[in-house]
């Protein structure tokens, strides 16, 4: 599941053009705010096995930009 404040078809577009139509893994787009916790109710992350965050790039010059590193922790389910 990826949550972003982000267009769903625009989101669907990207992943389809990195992962490749060949791709094993299951995901699904849901626009909303990953700091929303009404939004994170409506898509189950209280259900999920594990929760990856990844840092917005929002105000991030070209210069700082770095790859990300995920940051993965349990769900308290």
């Amino acid at each position: 599941m990826v949550l972003a404040e982000r267009d769903k078809t625009d989101m669907d577009g990207e992943l389809r053009r990195e992962l490749g139509k060949d791709s094993a893994l299951e995901w699904h787009t849901r626009c909303g705010a990953p700091h929303s916790i009404a939004d994170l109710e409506r898509v189950g992350a209280g259900q999920a096995r594990t929760i990856i965050l990844m840092h917005p790039e929002v105000g991030v010059s070209n210069e700082a930009r770095r790859p990300c590193r995920p940051s993965s922790v349990p769900s308290p389910r």
